[in-house]
């Protein structure tokens, strides 16, 4: 039961904030990689990270819709949806 309760702090505190035309990520650290999919699955973008902590990534998105933002990293691997409105 411990574990679940660390494994959801964790997962509470990894985000990605959207906003200026810049991408944000947060809880994220060390190398990885960062992909960025329309909501019908086509590939706009994929970057290698050296480190999360820091990364920021200027992306022009068109307002009205929705993306899979993809996080890779060592230890974990996540999706997020953004709503750029």
């Amino acid at each position: 039961m411990i574990e679940n309760n660390i494994n959801l702090c964790i997962q509470e505190r990894q985000n990605i904030i959207f906003k200026n035309g810049m991408i944000h990520v947060v809880g994220f650290s060390g190398p990885g990689k960062i992909e960025v999919y329309t909501i019908i699955g086509n590939q706009m973008m994929t970057q290698k990270v050296r480190e999360f902590s820091s990364f920021r990534l200027s992306l022009k998105l068109k307002s009205s819709n929705i993306y899979i933002v993809r996080i890779f990293n060592k230890d974990h691997h996540k999706s997020f949806k953004l709503a750029v409105p």
